[in-house]
């Protein structure tokens, strides 16, 4: 938005308008805001906000709605120690978050210090190779999704969606959601980036509570789970009384539960990462909580006379700070507290959930006083009591008294949909083959409750599964079922069961998650299609195209020869199937069982197309107890070749065993046997490739349509698939009406998609014009090329338009006044009216805007007409005593009423909410900008 220093009194005519006294009255510096969006992002997490950057950057108008003034969800507030496991899952703007962290360390005077730091399953905190940093103060990471959004045109709200009726539906597509307090924000497209997943409740989206009971989707670790998790110190008493049974159990222990593996809808427990420090220049002690009961926090000090002494995970932060976290069986978990009979917290309206919140900061911050000063803990364990050094960081979140504001919500709503992601996702035992990004961290879920066992305490929900390999999270868990809602993502809230959205869950997963919902959201609005209808092999090459990262496996580029095929493959000896250890080609493999050597073997026989060359690979998934000493004979045209291989590395990657000249047909084969070997032995697949074919080329429009002048390009994505051995050239011609010379860069008619990549993103920015041009268009055609052959996507196009007011200037004026601004300037009146350009353009007739005053209720609006077409125009509204002094009025945080005329929009602006009655004259001006 451009501000020129002149506005345009529209409202000349003396209104007289009654108010009432608000003297006291405060009023919120948010403006209301009638605009319909591109994308509505519900959330102000994490992967909202890549989605609504995402979005952005494709050339979507987009808001973003938080719940929480707060933006960042828990990665600003307080889990800095980030749960990553892999970093090789990180890329596009998830990447570049982390990149940012890395470099704002690297500029600070600590960085030595600070370079060394240890993180979460990584060798360093800072990969100085990659330039990438894993764990951040809050208020660092805060600067920093503000810096991202700033470099946008993002729209940023903060309230708080009608859990009653929220969501506005025309037949299987949202058309609005509604807060609170009456906003309304359209749009073509809707991501639910909320932890809760409200918005898939009030659209209709099929969605599950809680635990699955194990036999539902065929997995071990799901429902009621009594073995393992984060148990208590041995011989807690559970009664009131100790030693009592007939005094009954303390609060929030059960007498029974259910068998394992039972379905429920318990939800694992809640805490807050509180960011504590030991450094007496920046702490504040916790103060005993005003409402403080000793009673609330008798297991507390039973734990401490039965020996436990560990209560806090004080990860170490950069600056002498902690992301604390939940550590040992009475900790930070207010467990069993999030859920009850009937209700559960994503049940809850919004005061429910503050109120709640408010339960889970008072049992923390008291559990801290207690350790530290309760006199039957020290009578325990000494004078200084436990953790007597640490305290609240009091340089973070300081308009929160130094308390994180946002509560771990480690699950509530996840949505069901046509694919379900279950823990065998997580295992690799089944392969999503739709990949949006990739989890790799452990199926990590924290109790759900406490039972009485056998006159212990017991707690129950703790799973700590391993993950053995990063794992592709298919788009279909991301999107509602086929006839269901057609215009929502769900990056968090996601289609999983309980044990694999425990490891789905974490923040860098959300923030890919994100990018990837509204990277489809941006290609379903391009296209005119629902969410369910866009193509994945074009999503995937635009995800590609900015940096995702969708399979860590190299894709399979010939002729692959598995042992689940019914031909192709001949076994001697006994062979047992398995899907143990991810890594594998489709759902299983064999393995020798480590017996019988020297007797067992398995060859792979291929049907070729032709006599050629072709690149031999193997697979199979790579373990300590492997061999390392596979005998390989590959017969081929002429001779054997005779190999080994160490199937204790490069576990789930097509392994290149070398080139070699085969016949056409079924003359050549790869025999593995288990002869001489000194572990286990693995036949997974084998794969043969032509060498000398060439890739095939593709072409999309991601952004395909430009304005002269803005910040956002046009882009295009070049894609191939086969070989990536070697950089590619591709060839394109040009035509249209669009000059090729009006683009930075100019289009030179080829590209050059590097070695080892799939894809070459070609934006393209239209320079602006003195002059408007009116639309024009370039159009992309591949040209053929003996180096690629074409097929499918083999053109794109791209619409370039002037400016909404040049546009209107366009068609108005001819060529010559075009180039007069006096004529068909902005704040050029060509026939004398009054009424200069702008303002008729912003009216979308040959007069002022249509102007009054309206009281409804307790309000007093500001109405106006204004066209659609000039929705990208800035405006403000003013208000005076007397004409000659003017105030920016306030805008009240309030719904902003719009209706639809046809191509006019009557705009009802909120300027008053009045009490008591009061005599008055008050005058109000809208200033336009273009």
């Amino acid at each position: 938005m451009f501000h020129f220093g002149i506005s345009s009194l529209l409202f000349h005519p003396r209104i007289l308008a009654r108010l009432f006294a608000c003297a006291g009255l405060s009023v919120a510096a948010v403006s209301a805001h009638p605009e319909d969006f591109d994308l509505v992002v519900y959330g102000g997490t994490s992967g909202g906000i890549t989605a609504a950057v995402a979005g952005a950057k494709m050339g979507k108008k987009v808001a973003l709605v938080s719940p929480t003034v707060q933006l960042g969800g828990l990665t600003t507030s307080g889990l800095g120690w980030t749960d990553l496991k892999n970093p090789a899952i990180l890329g596009g703007l998830s990447k570049e978050f982390y990149h940012r962290v890395y470099l704002y360390y690297a500029a600070q005077p600590n960085w030595t210090t600070v370079k060394s730091m240890a993180g979460q399953h990584v060798p360093a905190a800072f990969d100085q190779t990659n330039q990438l940093g894993y764990i951040f103060e809050p208020k660092v990471a805060t600067q920093i999704y503000d810096e991202m959004l700033a470099e946008t045109k993002v729209e940023i709200f903060t309230g708080l969606l009608d859990l009653s009726d929220g969501v506005a539906m025309n037949g299987q597509r949202i058309i609005s959601i509604k807060l609170e307090d009456g906003r309304i924000f359209t749009g073509k497209m809707f991501i639910d980036a909320s932890y809760e997943g409200d918005v898939v409740a009030q659209a209709g989206v099929s969605f599950t509570v809680g635990r699955e009971a194990n036999s539902v989707y065929g997995e071990t670790i799901n429902g009621v789970q009594t073995g393992a998790g984060n148990e208590v110190v041995a011989n807690l008493d559970p009664y009131k009384v100790k030693g009592n049974p007939a005094s009954g159990l303390l609060p929030g222990i059960k007498a029974s539960v259910a068998a394992n593996g039972t379905g429920d809808g318990n939800l694992q427990a809640f805490c807050y990462r509180m960011c504590l420090t030991n450094n007496p220049a920046n702490r504040l002690m916790v103060a005993k909580p005003a409402n403080y009961n000793e009673a609330d926090f008798e297991l507390v000090l039973r734990a401490v006379e039965a020996g436990q002494t560990t209560f806090l995970k004080n990860d170490a932060m950069p600056n002498g700070k902690t992301d604390t976290n939940n550590s040992g069986g009475v900790s930070l978990d207010y467990i069993g507290k999030n859920w009850g009979p009937g209700w559960d917290w994503s049940t809850l309206n919004h005061q429910q959930r503050a109120a709640l919140a408010a339960e889970h900061a008072y049992w923390q911050l008291g559990l801290i006083w207690t350790i530290q000063h309760h006199p039957r803990v020290l009578a325990k364990v000494g004078a200084t009591g436990l953790y007597a050094s640490w305290g609240l960081a009091a340089d973070e979140f300081t308009d929160n008294g130094n308390f994180p504001p946002q509560l771990y919500v480690r699950e509530a709503r996840r949505m069901v949909s046509d694919y379900v992601m279950t823990t065998m996702n997580c295992a690799g035992t089944v392969v999503a083959a739709d990949s949006v990004g990739m989890g790799a961290y452990t199926m990590d879920s924290h109790c759900t409750q406490r039972f009485n066992n056998a006159g212990a305490v017991k707690n129950e929900g703790g799973i700590g599964q391993p993950v053995p390999a990063p794992y592709p999270i298919s788009y279909r868990s991301l999107i509602p079922k086929v006839g269901q809602c057609e215009n929502l993502l769900v990056p968090w809230c996601l289609s999983a069961t309980h044990g694999a959205f425990a490891s789905a869950r974490m923040e860098p997963v959300f923030m890919t998650l994100g990018q990837s919902a509204a990277t489809a959201a941006a290609m379903a609005i391009n296209d005119g299609i629902s969410v369910q209808q866009v193509p994945y092999e074009k999503l995937a090459a635009v995800l590609r195209a900015d940096g995702g990262v969708l399979s860590l496996a190299a894709a399979a580029s010939g002729i692959v020869v598995d042992t689940e095929d019914a031909t192709g493959v001949v076994t001697t000896g006994i062979w047992t199937i398995s899907s143990a250890t991810a890594g594998f080609n489709g759902a299983s493999y064999l393995h020798d069982g480590n017996e019988g050597i020297g007797q067992k073997s398995v060859r792979f026989t291929p049907v070729l197309p032709s006599t050629a060359n072709y690149r031999v690979s193997l697979r199979w998934s790579a373990n300590t107890n492997r061999a390392t000493n596979v005998p390989i004979s590959i017969t081929r045209s002429g001779g054997v070749t005779n190999t080994t291989v160490n199937q204790q590395a490069n576990g789930g990657t097509w392994f290149d065993l070398g080139v070699f000249s085969f016949n056409a047909g079924t003359t050549g084969n790869l025999l593995l046997t288990n002869t001489g070997v000194n572990g286990y032995v693995i036949a997974d697949a084998a794969m043969w490739t032509q060498m000398g074919l060439p890739p095939t080329v593709r072409i999309f429009s991601t952004v395909p349509t430009i304005i002269r002048g803005d910040s956002i390009p046009a882009a295009i994505v070049f894609t191939r698939d086969g070989d990536t051995a070697a950089p590619l050239q591709v060839s394109y011609q040009m035509s249209g009406s669009a000059n090729p010379s009006g683009f930075t860069p100019q289009p030179t008619g080829s590209v050059t998609i590097p070695a080892g990549k799939r894809e070459f993103k070609l934006p393209l920015a239209a320079l602006s014009s003195m002059i408007p041009q009116g639309e024009k268009t370039l159009a992309i055609q591949l040209s053929a090329n003996a180096a690629y052959s074409l097929n499918g996507n083999t053109s794109a196009v791209i619409v370039v338009s002037d400016k909404p007011f040049d546009s209107w200037r366009f068609t108005r004026f001819s060529s010559a006044e075009l180039a007069d601004p006096s004529i068909s300037g902005p704040f050029a009146d060509p026939d004398g009216s009054g009424a200069v350009n702008l303002l008729r353009f912003f009216s979308g007739t040959e007069s002022w805007p249509r102007t009054s005053i309206l009281a409804q209720g307790d309000i007093l609006y500001f109405q106006f007409d204004r066209q659609r077409a000039a929705a990208g125009l800035g405006y403000s509204i003013e208000e005076s005593d007397d004409l000659l002094h003017w105030n920016p009025s306030p805008q009240l945080y309030l719904h902003a009423p719009v209706q639809n005329h046809g191509e006019i929009q009557q705009i009802q602006i909120p300027v008053r909410a009045f009490a008591p009655l009061a005599e008055g004259r008050k005058f109000f001006r809208l200033n336009v900008m273009p």
